[in-house]
């Protein structure tokens, strides 16, 4: 449950943007945590925004970025927030970014994909054999 006291929760996601940009991002909660780009430590935050953490989420054009934050929670629940510095903008509603999966689970479903193709194919050229042999 979110109100486990000694808990640390962790929040991943990639990041993806058409354009070539640097978003300062403001974080922080209660009770404390870290955020990371790309498995770089950005900065940590023990207090709610505006007095949070700040780091520069870069984003080159056509990458997905990971960003990851790790919060953990003392007792008696807890909070997080991550916003743009400059506008206080939940990162999911920034119009030039977009949220993506993680670029092993869209390398999973195309294998998938085409494991599915494969044996469609390969049925197909059993039943062409059988009614041959007929």
């Amino acid at each position: 449950a979110l109100e486990d006291p000694n808990t640390i929760f962790v929040f991943q996601t990639y990041v993806f943007s058409p354009v070539t940009q640097t978003i300062s991002m403001l974080f922080g909660g209660d009770d404390n945590g870290s955020a990371w780009v790309n498995g770089v430590q950005q900065g940590s935050a023990t207090i709610l925004p505006p007095e949070g953490g700040v780091f520069d989420l870069v984003l080159p054009a056509g990458v997905p970025v990971e960003l990851e934050i790790a919060w953990f929670n003392n007792c008696c629940g807890w909070s997080l927030t991550l916003v743009t510095q400059d506008t206080q903008t939940p990162l999911d509603q920034v119009a030039t970014i977009t949220a993506v999966p993680e670029p092993a689970s869209i390398l999973l479903v195309a294998i998938g994909l085409a494991g599915l193709a494969a044996g469609a194919n390969l049925r197909g050229q059993l039943r062409f054999k059988n009614q041959a042999l007929q």
